[in-house]
């Protein structure tokens, strides 16, 4: 998939990753099999909160957990924690690790999957986009700034950054309904270029600086603040 790196104030290189390229590669999908499987895809560190991931996994209807598979692709400083959480809840036949991958193997990941998570809090997130460009249901906190936007091309929960018991409820639900229904690819992609991300992801970040400056100046030139106690 082509990856264009757009230059914005607050992120230089922002990654942007052309959307037709996904759907190319997976134009059709099928969720007609024994396992339903959910995808995180991402760095093992503390703000991509992954240990909600697996506790909000482990909590599943054991009867729905034992039809279900979830892919941890990424590494990072946590990953030995997460195997050790991953034994302590008894999920090794249930939890797969897949390293690092690279981006023509993740889209191949994306077209194995059913449903993709992302608990962290993200300015934009380009991963929850890439997922519904390759046909998957969407997870993703409410500090995950794309979400509004990818309702309109698939299937999205949100639940409250840290919650995880309400994450469970999201899985719960878009696994469920991922065994139901058809496959999916949703809304009219033909509007939604790489370019015209680009260009939503600038606009956002541009007036999320407007907003900071103006507090700030705000906050200077607010009465009594330079006065003497």
């Amino acid at each position: 998939a082509k990856v264009i790196w757009v230059e914005t104030p607050s992120n230089p290189l922002l990654r942007i990753t052309d959307i037709e390229a996904i759907r190319a590669a997976a134009p059709f999908r099928s969720t007609a099999k024994d396992q339903a499987r959910v995808i995180f895809v991402g760095r093992f560190i503390p703000k991509k909160r992954v240990s909600d991931l697996v506790a909000a996994f482990a909590e599943l209807p054991s009867a729905l957990r034992e039809r279900a598979q979830l892919e941890l692709v990424g590494d990072g400083e946590l990953r030995q924690e997460l195997q050790s959480d991953v034994s302590r809840l008894r999920l090794e036949d249930r939890v797969r690790f897949r390293g690092f991958l690279q981006p023509d193997e993740v889209l191949k990941a994306y077209r194995d999957a059913d449903v993709f998570v992302m608990p962290s809090s993200e300015t934009w997130g380009v991963a929850p986009i890439e997922a519904a460009a390759s046909g998957l249901r969407v997870i993703v906190s409410d500090e995950v700034g794309c979400a509004e936007d990818l309702a309109r091309f698939t299937p999205v929960s949100q639940f409250p950054f840290g919650d995880i018991a309400a994450l469970r409820e999201c899985l719960e639900k878009q696994l469920t309904e991922a065994r139901m229904k058809k496959p999916l690819l949703c809304g009219d992609w033909t509007s939604w270029s790489y370019g015209a991300l680009a260009s939503a992801a600038a606009s956002f970040l541009h007036e999320s600086c407007l907003r900071s400056r103006a507090a700030t100046s705000s906050n200077r030139l607010s009465p009594g603040r330079w006065s003497r106690a």
